[in-house]
């Protein structure tokens, strides 16, 4: 018998996609998020929704770089297209080739207008 674990399946990746994120459909242009994954914190600054972004972070991306931003996949060959959520980890592509992160761990929006106190 082979056992397959729940994350790998069809099931488990529904109810784990069900559990929050970010849809980057639902981005304007200039919207910035900073994403913490386990080995690295990105800066995302959306350049042409739901795909295009200036990335900053990570050892491959020292320098704001853009890229194409696939989604977000559990590893497996599911993939959730414009999406980022925690717990997932991020694929995407630029110059240097394809990327998948190591699992999210927050997203922070930044706000377009910080107020100073």
């Amino acid at each position: 018998m082979t056992v397959v674990p729940r994350a790998c399946t069809l099931e488990g990746f529904s109810d784990a996609t069900a559990h929050g994120g970010v849809n980057l459909r639902d981005l304007d242009p200039i919207a910035t998020l900073v994403v913490r994954t386990h080995n690295s914190v990105y800066r995302l600054t959306m350049l042409r929704p739901p795909s295009t972004v200036c990335l900053q972070g990570g050892r491959f991306f020292p320098d704001p770089t853009e890229v194409t931003i696939d989604g977000s996949s559990l590893g497996g060959s599911c993939l959730t297209l414009a999406w980022i959520a925690p717990g997932f980890r991020m694929e995407l592509h630029g110059p240097c080739g394809r990327i998948v992160t190591s699992p999210v761990c927050a997203i922070d929006v930044v706000p377009l207008n910080p107020t100073t106190h």
